[in-house]
């Protein structure tokens, strides 16, 4: 097939998140506009959600009318697909709606909402609802992207229908690799960077660095991110750091933007990700592409991602927390070896790579009906 350009709908409702998903979207659909290839992009948004892409790939995006919130996802978005002459329909952001009538790609970013249903689900109904649709991804979806190998055996786990799944891992941002800004790490700061949020495991964190400041008083922790889902968490972080008489020595940086970020990482002699659970694990990352030497937590993606650039420890464990966060700041050798590691562990996450990756799905998909560019 050559000439007309591909035309995907995108549900673009995962950027009213503003944290790892919108990331996600904001990296993977940027990335394949600027790829060259025959796509254009429709996407389906609730009211008062922006699509943040670069000015100059408007010319290939058309935003639907807007779709009031409330009535979004059971009804009017499918209604809203079914009116548009769609190649392909991309859910890039764990959730799925009705049954498209053209071949349809779900990302599944990870299975939160099913290993803590009371966490986001205001009713058990809500929860059972939610579950009986994940069921039937198999039948909905022609392919499901897993953003991690350990994502896609939970879907293959949860799932009772077999599921033509592609491994597909996410990308970072140039700007955390910038080689341009000099690392000036403060002796003694330790970082933690991602929301602020129950599956964080962030009281367990103010825990350990209770430990570490014991025999280092000049240890300082900061703790950047946005407020998670369950609004119950950031009162127990405040009463954790109270009950620990932690004091200034604990400062709490509310909603960083990607600068801010950056200098975080880069001033900080030590990045600890304490996560019960990930589907990917983006800060990890970020942290490990600026230099910054990581430990983290052994749960569920977070060995995948890292590799052998990190430092791992029992999230359960507060003893072990400190003792990783203690040898980071403590031996220089060792804190020098992970930094250069994590550098080259980042280096094979780029969203060019993740879109070309995800480009590779929409062909297996749609086979000799995707178009190709005329030979010069």
């Amino acid at each position: 097939m050559t000439g007309r350009p591909l035309r995907i709908g995108v549900d673009a409702s995962g950027w009213k998140t503003g944290r790892g998903i919108a990331r996600y979207l904001d990296g993977l659909f940027t990335s394949l506009l600027s790829l060259g290839e025959p796509l254009e992009f429709t996407f389906f948004c609730p009211r008062g959600i922006a699509v943040p892409l670069r000015q100059g790939l408007w010319r290939r995006v058309e935003v639907a009318r807007a779709l009031v919130p409330r009535s979004y996802t059971d009804g009017l978005l499918p209604r809203a697909v079914a009116t548009e002459s769609l190649d392909l329909m991309h859910f890039p952001a764990n959730t799925f709606w009705g049954k498209p009538h053209v071949p349809t790609v779900v990302t599944i970013h990870d299975l939160a909402l099913l290993e803590f249903p009371d966490r986001f689900f205001r009713t058990r109904w809500a929860a059972a609802k939610y579950r009986a649709r994940f069921t039937r991804l198999g039948g909905i979806a022609s392919r499901v992207i897993a953003v991690s190998g350990h994502t896609a055996g939970k879907i293959v786990a949860r799932n009772p229908h077999p599921c033509e799944m592609t491994t597909v891992h996410n990308g970072i941002d140039d700007r955390f690799r910038d080689a341009s800004n000099v690392r000036a790490p403060v002796d003694g700061r330790v970082l933690y960077a991602g929301a602020l949020d129950f599956r964080k495991n962030l009281t367990r964190l103010l825990e350990a660095f209770d430990i570490v400041r014991r025999t280092r008083p000049r240890s300082h922790l900061v703790l950047a991110g946005r407020r998670g889902t369950d609004r119950r968490v950031y009162p127990l972080i405040e009463i954790e750091a109270r009950r620990l008489a932690l004091g200034p020595s604990v400062e709490i940086v509310a909603n960083p933007d990607d600068a801010r970020l950056v200098e975080l990482y880069r001033s900080a002699s030590a990045f600890v990700f304490p996560s019960l659970y990930e589907g990917f694990g983006l800060p990890v990352l970020e942290a490990m592409a600026a230099g910054c030497p990581v430990a983290c937590s052994r749960a569920a993606s977070l060995p995948e991602v890292t590799g052998d650039a990190a430092l791992l420890f029992d999230a359960e464990d507060p003893e072990g927390m400190a003792e990783a966060i203690g040898s980071l700041l403590d031996d220089g050798k060792l804190a020098a070896s992970l930094s250069e590691a994590g550098r080259e562990r980042a280096e094979g996450f780029t969203w060019e790579r993740c879109a070309r990756a995800t480009l590779g799905v929409y062909r297996a998909v749609l086979g000799n009906r995707f178009p190709t560019l005329p030979r010069k």
